[in-house]
């Protein structure tokens, strides 16, 4: 699989973990976390890794619980708008790091 062919699956997970919750990102939170992702697949990942399909169900895998994470973490603030927002991303990449491949 391409690195480019990773990222978008991770990025399409991502999208639908959040919107399985029925929650969305924020523009500024799209970006991060298209960063956050590029980074971990284009800059920290083996090359190696992206022919190990065990390797990329990991990396999926931890993308699936960080979003869930950011669901649960804004359903605590119980805001109105169901928008995952900055500072959660901020605080949940902290908390999940190190986390492969992302940080």
């Amino acid at each position: 699989m391409t690195r480019e062919e990773i990222y978008n699956r991770i990025w399409a997970i991502a999208q639908q973990e959040v919107a399985k919750h029925g929650y969305r990102f924020s523009a500024e939170v799209t970006e991060d976390m298209k960063g956050f992702i590029h980074h971990g697949v284009f800059n920290n990942m083996p090359v190696s890794d992206t022919y190990n399909l065990a390797k990329i169900a990991e990396a999926e895998r931890n993308m699936r619980e960080i979003c869930q994470e950011l669901c649960r973490r804004e359903n605590q603030r119980q805001r109105p708008a169901r928008i995952v927002e900055s500072r959660t991303f901020t605080e949940t990449r902290f908390q999940f790091c190190p986390r492969y491949p992302f940080c």
